[in-house]
């Protein structure tokens, strides 16, 4: 039986500009993974050039009209290292799942994050290296 053993700890990027969510999430995270965190999506698409991501976090509303949450993770997607890297949306504002996912994001949480997102993440980061694997 073959098995998928992963050997490094999974390395996640927070985009938030909110100084107190990006708290949360880096408190929810610490045990289980690496992160880096940045207030912006132009911040967010710097880093991408340079260090590679197995799952991005991304707030919906980044405080600023011309780069969004939403118009960020567009970026990304169409670089080609990040065209399968999971990216959750990140709201305190609607409930709109089905939206998200057709905007192009794999997930939508909630703020204030839980625990609970560190299954979905394990689950979402298993289920990407699989299909790498598979690929």
């Amino acid at each position: 039986m073959n098995q998928v053993k992963i050997e490094q700890i999974p390395h996640i990027l927070i985009v938030d500009d909110d100084p107190l969510s990006i708290f949360i999430a880096e408190r929810i995270l610490k045990k289980d993974f690496n992160y880096e965190s940045v207030q912006s999506g132009q911040a967010a698409l710097s880093i991408v050039e340079n260090q590679k991501f197995d799952l991005i976090l991304m707030d919906i509303n980044l405080g600023d009209i011309n780069m969004d949450g939403i118009r960020t993770m567009k970026i990304i997607r169409q670089l080609a290292a990040y065209r399968y890297t999971p990216i959750f949306a990140l709201t305190a504002f609607s409930h709109n799942k089905p939206w998200y996912i057709d905007q192009g994001f794999d997930e939508l949480f909630i703020k204030p994050l839980t625990s609970d997102i560190v299954k979905v993440i394990n689950d979402k980061l298993f289920h990407s290296l699989k299909r790498k694997v598979i690929l």
